[in-house]
C-alpha cells in the first residue's frame, strides 16, 4: 500500500519542477533492488540533502567498538546465530544497515 502511494506520488511529479530532485531522491531510496538503491555515502552527499551546507554530511560515526554494550552484543549475536567476534567486527564498521539498526533499536529497549 505505501509503495503504491510512493509510485503514484513520484510518477505524478514532472521532471523540471522544484520537487523533482527530492522525488528522485525518494525514488532512489525506495528501490526494491538493493543494487539500484542509493548508497548511504551518495545519500549523505546528495545536493538536496546538503543544499544549505558547504560539504556533505560526515558519514563517520560517533561510535567506536569501545561503546558497544557487551551483553547486548552477545544477546544479538546469539539471536542471529552469529559468533560474538563476527558480530563485533560487523558492528564496528557502523554501516548503518539492518544490523546497525537492530543494535541501536534494541539498545534503546535496554536503557
Amino acid at each position: 500500500m505505501a509503495l503504491e502511494r510512493i509510485k503514484i506520488f513520484t510518477s505524478s511529479v514532472t521532471t523540471g519542477t522544484k520537487h523533482s530532485v527530492s522525488v528522485r531522491l525518494i525514488r532512489d531510496s525506495f528501490q526494491v533492488d538493493p543494487k539500484k538503491r542509493i548508497t548511504m555515502r551518495r545519500l549523505l552527499s546528495h545536493r538536496w540533502l546538503i543544499k544549505d551546507h558547504l560539504a556533505p554530511v560526515d558519514p563517520t560515526s560517533k561510535y567506536d567498538d569501545k561503546t558497544l554494550d557487551e551483553e547486548l552484543l552477545t544477546n544479538i549475536a546469539i539471536g542471529l546465530g552469529w559468533q560474538r567476534g563476527e558480530m563485533r567486527q560487523e558492528l564496528v564498521q557502523w554501516k548503518f544497515d539492518a544490523l546497525t539498526a537492530t543494535y541501536l533499536l534494541v539498545s534503546l529497549l535496554y536503557d
